[in-house]
């Protein structure tokens, strides 16, 4: 591809599987659950099937940006999910507006691991 326009764009294949286009990459957000406490996170790095590494693209430059990002947010996960397993934690509510999306995951996600079909 000749050129940048600056554009990007995204989208969501399910709950769990994210991908960020650019117009010379895509990176893959997949995240498997592995138990209540535990989640595998995959990114994956996409270029034309002609490129060559070194030639076209150079890997560093490619991959820094969402690489650090993922180390930032494995650090504030891992922080909220040492604070919401203190003693000290209490639960409440979803709030309807600014927390829809988690309680849609929350349905989905107790759907998927009672093995009562998904639609």
């Amino acid at each position: 591809m000749k050129g940048y326009d600056g554009g990007a764009g995204d989208f969501q294949m399910g709950p769990l599987t994210f991908m960020l286009n650019y117009p010379d990459h895509c990176v893959l957000y997949r995240f498997i659950p592995r138990s209540v406490t535990e989640t595998d996170m995959e990114l994956v790095w996409y270029v034309n099937g002609d490129a060559q590494e070194g030639v076209d693209y150079d890997k560093e430059d490619l991959t820094w940006l969402w690489h650090f990002t993922s180390l930032e947010d494995e650090f504030i996960i891992m922080r909220n999910s040492a604070g919401v397993n203190s003693h000290f934690f209490q639960p409440g509510p979803y709030h309807p507006e600014h927390e829809s999306t988690c309680m849609e995951f929350i349905s989905w996600y107790l759907k998927a691991l009672s093995g009562t079909k998904l639609s």
